[in-house]
């Protein structure tokens, strides 16, 4: 019987399926990835480094360390810390044991009560804010130890004086739209902004009181220089490339993603995110209330008071319209956050990823799962952050501990009353800020400011709730020069230099910035990155990637208006700039940190970044180049072969000179 259906011709010869398995396997693959781990091992001991060194106030301050970090700690009633306590905390910060961190001394006094509900009238205590975390090793990226800062501004410069003078006319100034800070209209914001163009480090040629600049010096102030015409609104920018244009408010804090199927436009603040939304949005402090505005409140704090239930919150959420708005987003976001809904926003406009990588957004056989896509991008962004933490972390505590400005702002208060004498060797100093404050009237100002703010918590029989029962004006206070503070609790119980906010965003958007095509030009040109022209280094604007309009708060911040500023004015580059700038800024808008703290930080976690990027392309077997623009204008190229041992760092300054990969790694504490 014949079969149904005819059988098979059976081929003389067909293809073989070589290789079931991969072709390096078990214990070849193995004895590879060990191999990997060593290349990238010796790779990050090879790069540049330099110890760190502070700016010596600890050891010339001994006994009472008015310039260094001691909240938590006890103190007198005139705010210094106990001599005690302050030794055994850096011991215990800096011992290789982690057994060594004795809990908090059982000794800590509150000088008052505090009546708050629902605090209780003696309040818990605060913990320090990750005291070790820079002792901690990684298996990617820069050791902790690896990076430093330069010396911290020194109390008695001229800079240190202007830092503080910033901070005092920003807590002046929080409720003021960004718009009305750029161009004011009323006297009180003209007086406050012609004040601080007054001070010695804005004005001077040298600006340091006549003496020569230290090399960070010169480069803080160089940067500010372009930014002077928009006063405050400037500092909110940052100082860095393509930030001084367009709206204060980085469009990637304010704007949604568009989609026509769900009836979003960007206008509504609203990021996709999978399936689920986030909105721009954010839920402020309610204007007007500042905080630690009396002598016994801030000692309370000063002690490790933890006072933050008593934070006051507007009852509807806005955009970012105030520095008091964008105090609270620094305030209450985790730290890569801004970076994770950037990349989402570029992810959204469909903006390519950068075209060397194996991975594009138009690729016809590589999908978004590929590990060059949008997960590895939102992956990298996270790591960065946390590997910039550590760093910071270590600087923070384990070096610099300088202090918070509003511990600064208590000492400079001593310093203009009766006791001054109490601060020993830096009461000169500390006096030389005095003289500053009252010479450009900004003194007079911020005391008015405090006592206003203290005469409204005993009338108002809200605020009252948040009063401090202890003496807001001792005896021997002459004028009240405290910082005003956005937050009830003030700063983290962190010291200040640098910025973790400034770190860790730093690093995040330097991923986002390499990871992405934020360029009009050619694709990568054949004979490596010395070739490259000025032509592959056009920026895009924000038309490029598709945005038909600029947007900003309306001055309430219910919504947002659209700006008059076109998108052919505004870059990729320049806005992921401004997002650092914002997010890190914020700090400053709360009192929480010094201009510089975010300036070297931010430096900082961007080679955070580059020194991921770099051990990554170590992993991958296709010739990859990033590119990214650096916070000084640098164009920086990582490139690789795919051999698996060769990663190169070229590097071009703003003016197109080439600079060596050591000297742009250690620019920051060169000498």
């Amino acid at each position: 019987m014949q079969p149904r259906f005819p059988r098979p011709v059976i081929a003389t010869s067909y293809p073989q399926i070589a290789y079931p398995r991969p072709e390096i396997d078990d214990k070849p693959r193995a004895d590879e990835a060990k191999a990997q781990r060593i290349e990238a091992a010796r790779f990050a001991a090879a790069r540049p480094h330099r110890p760190a060194r502070s700016n010596g106030e600890e050891a010339e301050a001994i006994g009472f360390w008015p310039a260094n970090f001691s909240k938590g700690l006890p103190h007198d009633q005139y705010g210094l810390v106990c001599e005690d306590a302050y030794c055994v905390f850096v011991n215990a910060v800096n011992c290789a044991s982690p057994s060594a961190f004795l809990p908090r001394l059982a000794s800590t006094n509150y000088s008052t009560t505090i009546t708050a509900t629902p605090i209780p009238s003696r309040p818990g205590r605060r913990a320090w804010a990750h005291p070790r975390a820079g002792h901690l090793y990684d298996l990617e990226g820069p050791d902790a130890a690896e990076l430093s800062l330069p010396p911290a501004p020194a109390l008695g410069s001229a800079e240190v004086s202007a830092e503080m003078a910033e901070l005092y006319a920003l807590s002046l100034l929080r409720d003021v739209p960004f718009a009305m800070l750029e161009k004011p209209e009323d006297d009180r914001t003209r007086g406050v902004q012609s004040a601080l163009a007054s001070l010695t480090w804005f004005s001077a040629k040298q600006g340091n009181g006549g003496q020569t600049l230290e090399t960070g010096e010169a480069r803080r102030q160089q940067a500010r220089k372009p930014f002077r015409r928009q006063g405050l609104a400037g500092l909110m920018r940052g100082f860095a490339p393509g930030a001084d244009r367009g709206p204060t408010v980085s469009q990637f804090l304010l704007v949604g993603t568009a989609c026509s199927r769900q009836d979003l436009k960007p206008e509504d603040g609203i990021v996709r995110c999978g399936p689920q939304r986030i909105d721009q949005r954010i839920v402020p402090s309610e204007p007007g209330i500042d905080f630690m505005t009396g002598w016994s409140g801030w000692l309370d704090v000063q002690n490790g008071a933890d006072v933050c239930e008593t934070e006051r919150l507007a009852k509807e959420p806005r955009f970012v319209a105030t520095p008091r708005d964008l105090a609270a987003h620094a305030h209450s976001e985790f730290v890569h956050q801004a970076a994770l809904n950037a990349c989402m926003l570029l992810i959204g406009l469909r903006t390519p990823f950068e075209r060397s990588l194996p991975i594009r957004t138009n690729h016809p056989w590589r999908t978004k799962t590929d590990p060059f896509g949008p997960c590895h991008a939102l992956t990298l962004v996270a790591e960065a952050a946390s590997r910039a933490a550590k760093a910071i972390q270590r600087q923070k505590f384990c070096v610099h501990r300088r202090a918070r400005p509003e511990a600064v702002a208590g000492m400079i208060t001593l310093a203009a009353g009766e006791e001054s004498y109490r601060l020993g060797l830096l009461e000169p100093r500390l006096k030389a800020i005095v003289r500053e404050l009252r010479d450009s009237g900004l003194a007079e100002l911020v005391d008015a400011h405090n006592r206003a703010q203290n005469e409204a918590f005993r009338s108002d029989p809200e605020r009252a709730l948040l009063l401090y029962a202890g003496e807001d004006h001792p005896d021997w206070m002459d004028l009240n020069l405290l910082l005003s503070m956005a937050f009830p609790e003030g700063s983290p119980m962190s010291p200040s230099y640098g910025s973790c906010h400034a770190a860790t965003v730093g690093a995040s958007v330097t991923i986002l910035k390499a990871m992405f095509d934020l360029y009009r030009g050619d694709g990568a040109p054949v004979g490596g990155p010395n070739r490259w022209t000025r032509n592959h280094w056009r920026e895009k604007t924000l038309a490029d990637v598709g945005v038909e309009q600029v947007f900003e708060a309306a001055a309430d911040g219910s919504h947002l208006v659209e700006s008059n500023v076109r998108p052919t004015e505004l870059t990729l580059a320049g806005e992921l700039n401004k997002v650092v700038a914002n997010i890190s800024h914020g700090c400053c808008t709360a009192g929480a940190n010094y201009f510089s703290d975010c300036f070297e930080a931010m430096r900082l976690g961007e080679r955070v970044a580059a020194g991921i990027l770099q051990e990554q392309m170590l992993n991958h077997s296709e010739p990859i180049q990033l590119r990214f623009p650096s916070f000084d204008g640098d164009k920086v190229i990582i490139s690789t072969t795919g051999s698996g041992s060769d990663v190169t760092v070229d590097v071009w300054a703003a003016d197109d000179r080439p600079v060596t990969f050591e000297q742009w790694w250690l620019r920051q504490v060169s000498r």
